[in-house]
């Protein structure tokens, strides 16, 4: 029996799609969490303001508990935190880094 090697799908507009519809949904869950609380929000209502269907949000997210770690992951992590990073590059002095 012949095991055949599968070349990996890649795809920088897919992966960039992506990414911003999992963004739009975190935005959207921020949004709604922020005015009525997490327990009174829905993943349908979170999927209707993020304009995707609720499978796509279970699929990139699987529960409100996952929206909320994606929610935090982005905060730290986000664009702020690339930008830093950047900024830090190639530095070595220690007080400069701290600074």
């Amino acid at each position: 029996m012949s095991t055949v090697k599968r070349r990996r799908y890649v795809s920088k507009k897919r992966e960039q799609a992506a990414e911003a519809t999992r963004v739009r949904i975190l935005t959207a869950a921020r949004s709604l969490f922020a005015r009525r609380g997490i327990d009174a929000v829905t993943i349908a209502e979170i999927a209707r303001k993020a304009r995707v269907s609720v499978p796509t949000v279970y699929a990139l997210h699987g529960s409100k508990e996952g929206i909320l770690r994606g929610l935090v992951r982005h905060t730290l992590f986000g664009p702020s935190y690339r930008v830093a990073l950047e900024r830090l590059a190639g530095e070595t002095d220690a007080a400069r880094l701290i600074e």
